[in-house]
């Protein structure tokens, strides 16, 4: 009972602030409305950010333990930041092409343009700062700073709608352009690459099954339904966590044998997941309650249809893919979870998009 009440705690919280994110993309409408190929590129650009800076976190966390740094400034100024800068601004590109599909590309262009900026001049120095702390108080990087860095880059990414198409997004264009060249001349293309090739891979895959997550929303109209966008953030990272922290436990119980990978379907799976499936859902219905009073019961209907069925969905999902992915001997941090958080994106897309047509 402990676990599952900090469990659901943790994402609680996380829900309190994607609702608040949620209420920026339902304000935002208009903009998106008139805009699409935002909405089309946002998560493809939330999962490249996830999975660069998310890593970074982590190689921060090993920094600072092996000596490597000694405060947060050294981790700023470590070649592996201007790697994972580089590494960003290509992934951000290469969705921006994506997304383009549906709109003029300059659109995407000028979002993803000043929400990285905002990104690299706030993000990244509390991502150091939060790194630093965490090494001083013996802290789980993975525990805190990650999830921490998620929900405030959701945020902020959030704020840089409105900004995009304003004078007022100029600076961080400015502050973007900046820091990315200054990236590329500390380490190049070429040795950015070669630093972190081993998230190339699997991130542009991840990215572009995100992407295809946005272009379902802007198939679905969902750019000019505030209702739809007030909700969707708060599902999709809610159903997201839930089925990265499903798959994580998961990898460890087949590494320690405790799940046969070739029959994963055992009781033990089973009752992790319903009692995964019930944090969320108690999580989400406490996080829905300023949707609700903006919205409307309708906002916690579609919200609770979509959960219920992808709390069916997910958790097979995330038994195969890690099953699978581990006899294939796959790492599970490289390549699993970065995979399987993506393609929660894409169903949690089309089944919000049911539950408000059924509904």
């Amino acid at each position: 009972m402990k676990k599952f009440l900090i469990e659901t705690a943790v994402l609680t919280l996380q829900g309190l602030v994607e609702a608040l994110v949620g209420y920026l993309w339902s304000l935002a409408s208009p903009i998106l409305k008139e805009h699409p190929a935002v909405l089309a590129a946002m998560p493809g650009l939330a999962e490249d950010r996830g999975a660069i800076y998310g890593s970074l976190a982590a190689k921060y966390s090993t920094m600072l333990y092996v000596g490597e740094a000694s405060n947060a400034k050294d981790l700023l100024r470590s070649k592996i930041t201007y790697a994972a800068i580089v590494l960003g601004v290509l992934g951000g590109l290469y969705v921006i092409a994506l997304s383009s599909i549906v709109s003029n590309p300059l659109e995407p262009f000028l979002y993803f343009l000043v929400s990285r900026g905002i990104i690299l001049v706030v993000l990244l120095p509390i991502t150091a700062y939060l790194c630093y702390f965490a090494f001083l108080r013996g802290l789980d990087v993975d525990l805190t700073v990650v999830s921490v860095v998620t929900v405030v880059a959701d945020l902020l990414s959030a704020i840089a709608i409105f900004l995009s198409f304003d004078v007022l997004g100029v600076p961080f264009i400015i502050a973007m352009t900046i820091i990315t060249l200054h990236a590329i001349s500390v380490v190049g293309i070429k040795n950015a690459l070669k630093m972190k090739k081993e998230y190339t891979t699997s991130t542009l895959l991840a990215s572009t099954i995100s992407t295809l997550a946005g272009l379902s929303l802007v198939g679905g109209g969902a750019q000019g339904i505030p209702l739809l966008l007030s909700v969707a953030p708060l599902v999709m990272a809610l159903n997201g966590s839930a089925s990265m922290n499903f798959a994580s436990w998961l990898g460890t119980a087949l590494a320690l044998g405790e799940v046969d990978a070739s029959k994963p379907f055992n009781k033990k799976v089973l009752l992790v997941a319903i009692r995964i499936s019930a944090e969320v859902i108690v999580a989400t219905w406490i996080s829905l309650v300023p949707a609700v009073m903006v919205y409307g019961i309708k906002a916690w209907e579609v919200a609770t249809l979509a959960t219920l069925l992808l709390r069916i969905a997910t958790p097979l999902l995330a038994v195969v893919i890690a099953s699978r992915s581990y006899l294939r001997g796959w790492d599970p941090d490289l390549i699993t979870i970065p995979i399987l958080s993506s393609t929660s994106d894409l169903v949690s897309a089309n089944v919000l998009l049911l539950s408000y047509y059924i509904l």
